[in-house]
């Protein structure tokens, strides 16, 4: 069986690299890192994205916590970086919440 996002699943890693063309963003320079959700009913949800490794790989995650994944359906996920200086947003990615069998 291949493992799958349920509905209320707790301690899925979502893990997202940051890159500006080929160019892997050193995550280091930016002082708030965010991983954005946007729900199948719209509500949006917003979460303190961690270092994956030392921030040059480009990498950062967060994990999902109770009640991050209680809908079924598409969700879209869309990272956000800022410094003082600037603030930029990447492509907006999406992944399925499928059902269990309550």
């Amino acid at each position: 069986m291949a493992l799958e996002i349920r509905k209320n699943n707790i301690g899925i890693q979502f893990i997202v690299t940051i890159s500006n063309g080929d160019d892997i963003e050193d995550l280091n320079e930016y002082d708030d890192r965010e991983i954005i959700f946007k729900k199948p009913n719209k509500t949006i949800l917003t979460k303190s994205a961690t270092l994956y490794t030392d921030g040059s790989d480009g990498k950062m995650y967060c994990v999902s916590e109770e009640g991050d994944l209680d809908i079924i359906g598409i969700y879209q996920i869309q990272a956000r970086l800022a410094t003082t200086l600037v603030e930029y947003t990447t492509s907006i990615g999406s992944f399925r919440v499928q059902k269990n069998l309550d």
